[in-house]
């Protein structure tokens, strides 16, 4: 339950950054997703997220590097920032909707990080094995 609710203020905080306060009147309009892209979607930006968390952590800006990669993960989607915002915001008001997209997107990271962890220990011996 708390990971849902860091995505969804992610998801938020994605959302508000992006916008830069230029979507009213912009004449962007709102992009119709299907789930499946949604969940791609989040669950790029999510990675992107905990990239640059990772980073921050380590004393570097990457604010540019994470803004860059942001862009490119729209433009997969065939999306813009403002498109992104508007779509967002009207998913935001279908709350069951929004809930199962969360609940695919933990389940693909769940996934993700079994496999990095299993391809980690198979990849890698350890130097001291118990007996």
């Amino acid at each position: 339950m708390q990971i849902r609710v860091l995505i969804l203020l992610f998801a938020i905080v994605f959302s508000v950054a992006c916008s830069g306060g230029k979507t009213e009147g912009s004449g962007a309009k709102a992009a119709k997703l299907h789930d499946t892209v949604w969940v791609d979607l989040l669950t790029q930006l999510y990675i992107n997220e905990a990239f640059k968390n990772k980073r921050g952590v380590a004393g570097k800006d990457i604010t540019k590097e994470v803004l860059w990669l942001d862009s490119i993960i729209l433009s997969e989607h065939n999306l813009t920032r403002e498109e992104f915002t508007l779509a967002y915001t009207e998913l935001g008001k279908d709350i069951k909707r929004i809930d199962k997209i969360f609940d695919q997107v933990l389940e693909s990271l769940s996934k993700m990080e079994s496999e990095l962890k299993s391809d980690t220990l198979k990849s890698y011996s350890l130097p001291y094995r118990p007996k």
